[in-house]
C-alpha cells in the first residue's frame, strides 16, 4: 500500500496456492515487479480461490459453488486417525513498514515474511486441544488457523522478526 492514501500505486499480486514446507524451511514467494514509489504497509489475504481462478490443487475446489472452495487445506493424523481439515475462512495480515519502503530504479530486492504457527492450529485460545475430526471444533480451528499467521518486515532475509 502506498504511503499516499488512495494512491494509484497501491497494487496486488495474482492469487496463488502455496503448499507449506512442513520441514521448517522457508517458502519463497516472489512478486516480480513493484511500481516505483513509497510504501508504508504490505497486506496478505489468505482466502478461498475465486470462481474464475484456475486451481491446480483439487483439494481447494470440490464443486462449482463458492461454498465448495477452501482457503486452507490441512492433512494429518489425530489420535491415530487420518484427517483432512478444510477451512473456508479468510484471514488478513498487515505489516506496517517503518520507515516506509522506497522502491526506485536501484532497488533490487525487498523481503516481507509471513510466519505460520501450524502447531497452534488444533489448540484453542485457552490451550485446550481441538479435534479436526469433530465438526463441533471446526469454528474454533478456523479461528486458531487465522491467529497463526503473522507478517513482518524481514530485511535480513532470515525469516525472523527483528531483522534490519
Amino acid at each position: 500500500h502506498s504511503e499516499m492514501e488512495g494512491d494509484s500505486l497501491d497494487f496486488k499480486s495474482e492469487s496463488f496456492i502455496l503448499n507449506l514446507d512442513m520441514s521448517g524451511n522457508l517458502n519463497t514467494v516472489t512478486v516480480e515487479e513493484i511500481p516505483e514509489g513509497s510504501y508504508d504497509k504490505v497486506s496478505f489475504r489468505i482466502h478461498k480461490p475465486d470462481s474464475g481462478a484456475v486451481v491446480d490443487d483439487a483439494d481447494f475446489v470440490e464443486g462449482t459453488s463458492g461454498s465448495d472452495r477452501y482457503s486452507v487445506v490441512a492433512k494429518g493424523v489425530f489420535n491415530g486417525e487420518r484427517f483432512v481439515f478444510k477451512s473456508r475462512k479468510t484471514t488478513k495480515q498487515r505489516v506496517d513498514l517503518d520507515p516506509p519502503l522506497v522502491i526506485d530504479a536501484t532497488t533490487s530486492a525487498v523481503n516481507v515474511t509471513l510466519t505460520v504457527d501450524i502447531e497452534r492450529w488444533y489448540i484453542d485460545e485457552d490451550g485446550y486441544e481441538l479435534n479436526p475430526l469433530d465438526p463441533n471444533d471446526e469454528s474454533e480451528i478456523d479461528d486458531a488457523i487465522r491467529r497463526s499467521f503473522r507478517g513482518f518486515e524481514d530485511n535480513d532475509f532470515d525469516g525472523s522478526a527483528g531483522g534490519g
